[in-house]
């Protein structure tokens, strides 16, 4: 009969140094990099939801992570502050799921040596040496996961529960995870003596996620307005993350992002892969298979539904719990290299190399953000002693929780409400917090250094952030055919317009309007034809080309103007490209527009 979990967990004093080395160094390598300040987009609505759990206003967003919400807040008892007390959970973590999978990994591989080497494998990937100290929920939810793991091959009735148990908290931690867990369960409870057994098992998950699940709802304010909530959050991920955030990806990039990428670059994932391609040949041959079943059925269906559906972007940071059967697998074909006569040691060695390559390959990211504050907390500490507090801060939409969370002294809004509201209000200043950079002479731009890990392990969000002040001569309404502000980390920023736009020009005392136009690379034309109505007057006509782009300057009479951009030509992304998802028709680029007082030769 195989030995319960407590039996198991009891018997870890048997485990020789390599586990509490393997332990010592994962551990200090996460103390040693811990982060100086929030940075990732959800870090910020975590830390919010510690504050206060409202989950309708996506603090945090939805489906809610209720145990991470109510970690974070029993931490903060101990640390002060929500960022503090949401990396503490994070670190704790790290040391409990090293465990459990060392006890795990060594349970399917039957051998310590090989079970320790896997964790490390999992602990020096490239995106948990980013990850994994961060005020997110992922790390608590991979500690529960292993936790899951390790129960799931029981023997005792008090194993059942805790199986039960854990695999609820691992849902409640991150609700994502309930396409692993549920398949988990299933062959968990298929291998159990008997229905009382499965009984308790299942009436301990189920008790496990009501005890989650009721104050989730309660702080929804019932059970209508959170099934509102996530079923609005469940449309919106099936329009972006599993829609238009994978345009212009091939089926070949985006199982890149979330299989290769997470190892590191190239010449480092691609023998993790082949490693564990090795171990899968070597467990089905050995018959270990049967203990790994667990993970494997966990594992691939999550694994499948996040290359179908998830963003993309989030690739990495998303394929952390397909990561630990990646593990255990090259560690199996360590393992079958070792055996070979002359190769006793090339597994070590692997894992050597391995170890201080990763870290190498993410040290620019963990440099910045050990020892600086991120961009955007940057661009909030300038912010409080150089910018009036009667200040509007107008944010990127991909800055709205740090604008909400870091910017609190001032009065914060997206840029389209800003302009609606305040486009003719010269009284009000407006600043812009960008997500990029700007060439305009009058902001300030705040950044970490580029590299490699930062484009393949993140969103790649939040390197640069740009405070740019909005004088009124350069505010205007845009009314419809006008998209959002789009910008580039070197300073460019446009707005796409469709074939028909509109926009109000406030009045300012000007005499004339400098608008400034372009075509992207990307465009099926090599020029386009713009139209300009001034209060339904046709007042210019202008060539905008993909070389020299375009610009006029237009007299104005006084007072507010309704201007129309009527261009000759427009396209739609999707049709001019097999893999773009974009389902805009757009015309032209609105690269600015500035009024300016009238020339007079006097």
């Amino acid at each position: 009969m195989s030995p319960t979990a407590s039996e198991r967990i009891a018997g870890s004093r048997r485990f020789g140094p390599a586990l509490w080395a393997g332990l010592a160094l994962v551990t200090v390598t996460s103390l040693a990099t811990l982060p100086a300040s929030l940075w990732e987009y959800d870090e910020l609505l975590f830390a919010q939801g510690v504050v206060r759990f409202e989950p309708l206003r996506d603090h945090p967003a939805a489906p809610g992570y209720p145990l991470a919400i109510a970690a974070g807040k029993i931490t903060n008892r101990v640390f002060p502050g929500p960022f503090t007390a949401l990396v503490a959970v994070s670190v704790l973590s790290t040391i409990i799921a090293f465990l459990a999978f060392a006890l795990l990994f060594s349970e399917v591989l039957r051998s310590e040596q090989f079970g320790v080497a896997a964790v490390l494998l999992l602990y020096f990937s490239p995106v948990l040496l980013v990850h994994e100290n961060l005020a997110l929920s992922d790390n608590l939810a991979l500690a529960f996961f292993a936790l899951t793991f390790l129960l799931a091959n029981h023997s005792s009735f008090a194993g059942t529960i805790l199986l039960g148990l854990a695999a609820a908290a691992t849902v409640g931690t991150r609700p994502q995870l309930c396409i692993a867990v549920l398949p988990l369960m299933l062959v968990a409870l298929s291998r159990m003596g008997g229905w009382q057994e499965r009984g308790a098992s299942l009436l301990a998950f189920t008790a496990g996620c009501l005890a989650w699940l009721i104050p989730l709802v309660d702080a929804a304010r019932g059970p209508a307005n959170w099934w509102r909530w996530e079923t609005h959050q469940a449309g919106y991920f099936a329009a972006h993350d599993a829609a238009t955030s994978r345009g212009g990806r091939t089926l070949v990039q985006v199982l890149g992002r979330f299989v290769a990428h997470p190892w590191g670059v190239k010449w480092a994932a691609i023998p993790i892969l082949i490693l564990a391609v090795i171990g899968t040949v070597t467990i089905i041959r050995d018959g270990r298979w049967r203990r790994a079943l667990p993970l494997i059925v966990a594992t691939i269906p999550y694994l499948m539904f996040a290359v179908a559906m998830m963003d993309p972007a989030d690739g990495p940071r998303y394929a952390m719990p397909s990561l630990p059967l990646v593990a255990v697998l090259a560690a199996a074909g360590l393992e079958a290299i070792a055996a070979v006569p002359r190769m006793r040691y090339a597994g070590l060695l692997l894992i050597v190399a391995y170890i201080p390559a990763s870290l190498v390959y993410v040290s620019t990211i963990l440099r910045e953000r050990t020892h600086s504050p991120s961009p955007p907390a940057q661009a909030a500490r300038w912010a409080d002693g150089h910018i009036p507090a009667q200040t509007v801060i107008l944010y990127d939409l991909a800055l709205r929780p740090h604008a909400d969370y870091l910017f609190r002294p001032f009065r914060a809004m997206s840029v389209a409400e800003g302009l609606r509201r305040y486009a003719g209000r010269a009284d009000v200043p407006l600043t812009i917090l960008a997500d990029g950079g700007s060439n305009d002479a009058t902001a300030q731009v705040f950044h970490w250094e580029w590299s490699d890990a930062y484009g393949k392990l993140t969103r790649n969000h939040y390197r640069v952030v740009s405070l740019i002040p909005l004088p009124p001569e350069r505010r205007f309404v845009p009314l419809d055919g006008v998209y959002p502000l789009e910008r580039s980390a070197q300073g460019e920023e446009w707005r796409w317009l469709g074939p028909r736009a509109r926009i109000i020009l406030p009045d300012v005392d000007a005499g004339l309007a400098r608008m400034r136009f372009a075509l992207s690379l990307e465009t099926p034309f090599e020029r386009n034809a713009v139209t300009i109505f001034v209060d339904g007057q046709r007042a210019a006509r202008l060539d905008v080309t993909k070389v020299h782009g375009g610009s006029i300057l237009l007299p104005l009479p006084a007072g507010s103007h309704l201007l129309l951009l009527a261009s000759e030509k427009s396209f739609v992304p999707t049709e001019n490209s097999t893999v773009a998802r974009d389902v805009r028709r757009l015309a032209v680029q609105l690269a600015g527009i500035e009024q300016l007082p009238a020339v007079t030769n006097d």
